[in-house]
């Protein structure tokens, strides 16, 4: 579960990058159409350079993200929700931790 990041800047932007470095470039874009084709996540893949060699590595931007968050919100640790966006799980920022949990948009509220 702990494999990428999420590249948040509050009233910016956010994007996911997950780290598909042990995988073929072939394979990193048929994950990105099966996410597509699955999920309706609009994912790319790009080259990554780390030490001289490139990594493949799928980026969830702004057309992929809340669907992205949506599929896989009920499968979040609490110890990995610091990885989610602020806005949708928070009600601090940058260290969350320790925060109080909000309900996620697919949670119901009662």
């Amino acid at each position: 579960m702990d494999d990428g990041r999420l590249d948040y800047r509050a009233k910016s932007h956010y994007a996911y990058h997950i780290s598909t470095d042990s995988f073929t470039e072939l394979e990193v874009k048929r994950l990105e159409r099966l996410l597509l084709r699955r999920f309706g996540i609009a994912a790319k893949t790009y080259m990554s350079l780390c030490r001289g060699k490139r990594y493949p590595k799928l980026y969830i931007g702004k057309e992929g993200r809340d669907a992205f968050c949506t599929t896989i919100a009920p499968y979040i640790l609490h110890c990995f929700e610091y990885k989610t966006p602020p806005q949708q799980m928070y009600t601090v920022t940058p260290q969350r931790l320790h925060a109080e949990r909000q309900p996620f948009v697919s949670e119901s509220v009662g």
